[in-house]
């Protein structure tokens, strides 16, 4: 019998997009997409993109009072449309007073996005007013209520004051003054703040505080300096002015990094300490002056020949005769010459009590100790420091804060 003859149906070529599939699937690699799969990619992806922007920003806008929550889903819609995603991040990261402050600055610039198609929008403009108060700390209420200038040309000024050199709480403070100075037609100012030293912006934000804060912190910095006029926020730009002046005029860059450290803490003053102080220019200046060496020689206080007095002093905590020693009191006054002469010089220097001038000269007799006794290791200066207590050994030494602490 014939053996029958098994017979195969002729192969089908081989199609490339099987081939380049089997391939991919014998080494591994993720098999190429169909070319019609390929061309819609982009536009599925964006359209994925675009959607989740538009759900996120609706969420932020439900949190944004009116008519800001509606600002904000228009600006999520452009944006959207214009493939800008990274500036909705950007501006999803900002807190609801920044937010709000954002979409004032966006409204006036010459791409207004409220205003125009994506295509006509000023992008860049936009980006940079999130980017103007991305760091500044303003709340919701006070970006609604705050006062604004009208200003000339296309484009808000969006101007930065120089904030190198200062740490928080200042850096803080110096970009929210900036934020105002630009709000509120006021770029003079912040040209004249970017002007002063690292030391003298510290000192005029604590003149500009006006002795109310211990320590500076944005929110409390901005209640002290805030004036309402017309139910519009605005600062008290004169009193902004004269803090600067006077941190100008006041001679702290004349002083060592440490002195002047000495002279922002006696602005810093405990609750209980605040009574006593004066936070005049005049006692500041005083301070100053002092440190400074431009007061009558009182920068060398404690002179060598004092020490044994003013020792006796401090141990009795007689802060009377330590005052009258570190003005000049004449010792051999009678109590009312003494009194009267005590009187005169505390006004003269700008001190109110004798409590509050014995406060500072504990400042400047610590700053006097620190340099002669612990740096330079004068003899006589380290012999009174031991005498309260102090070691002057390598690795022991007292800070100038420390021997303040030890005699108030």
């Amino acid at each position: 019998m014939a053996k029958k003859l098994r017979t195969y149906a002729p192969a089908e070529p081989e199609q490339p997009q099987r081939a380049a599939a089997d391939r991919a699937v014998r080494g591994k690699i993720p098999p190429p997409a169909p070319p019609e799969r390929r061309a819609s990619e982009p536009q599925g992806a964006m359209a994925l993109q675009r959607s989740l922007g538009n759900a996120a920003m609706r969420r932020i806008a439900r949190t944004l009072r009116s008519p800001y929550g509606g600002m904000a889903e228009k600006l999520a819609m452009e944006a959207s449309r214009a493939g800008k995603f990274e500036l909705l991040e950007a501006f999803g990261k900002l807190s609801s007073g920044q937010k709000i402050a954002a979409l004032k600055a966006m409204k006036k610039t010459a791409g207004n996005p409220f205003a125009h198609a994506a295509d006509a929008v000023d992008w860049e403009a936009v980006l940079d007013c999130i980017q103007f108060v991305r760091d500044v700390p303003i709340k919701e209420d006070e970006a609604i209520k705050e006062g604004e200038i009208p200003f000339s040309g296309t484009e808000p000024p969006n101007r930065k004051v120089n904030a190198n050199g200062l740490l928080t709480p200042y850096r803080e403070i110096a970009l929210w003054l900036g934020y105002k100075a630009n709000r509120q037609g006021r770029e003079d100012v912040a040209r004249a703040f970017d002007a002063l030293s690292v030391p003298q912006k510290k000192l005029a934000v604590h003149r500009m505080a006006k002795g109310k804060l211990r320590k500076p912190d944005p929110a409390s910095f901005g209640e002290a300096l805030t004036v309402r006029v017309h139910e519009r926020d605005w600062i008290d730009w004169d009193a902004v002015i004269k803090a600067m002046r006077e941190a100008k005029e006041s001679g702290i860059d004349r002083l060592d990094p440490q002195q002047q450290e000495l002279v922002l803490e006696m602005l810093e003053a405990e609750p209980e300490e605040r009574e006593e102080r004066d936070f005049s220019l005049a006692a500041l200046l005083a301070g100053l002056a002092a440190l400074s060496g431009e007061s009558g020689g009182d920068r060398s206080f404690p002179e060598e020949g004092q020490l044994e007095d003013l020792g006796r002093f401090l141990a009795a905590g007689n802060r009377e005769a330590v005052v009258d020693l570190y003005l000049g009191v004449p010792p051999g006054a009678s109590p009312e010459q003494a009194k009267k002469e005590r009187e005169k010089r505390l006004k003269e220097r700008g001190f109110k009590t004798v409590e509050q001038c014995y406060l500072h000269a504990v400042e400047e007799l610590a700053g006097r100790l620190y340099e002669l006794a612990v740096v330079q290791n004068r003899e006589a200066y380290v012999r009174f420091l031991e005498r309260f207590g102090f070691r002057i050994e390598r690795g022991k030494q007292p800070d100038a804060k420390q021997i303040a602490g030890k005699f108030k």
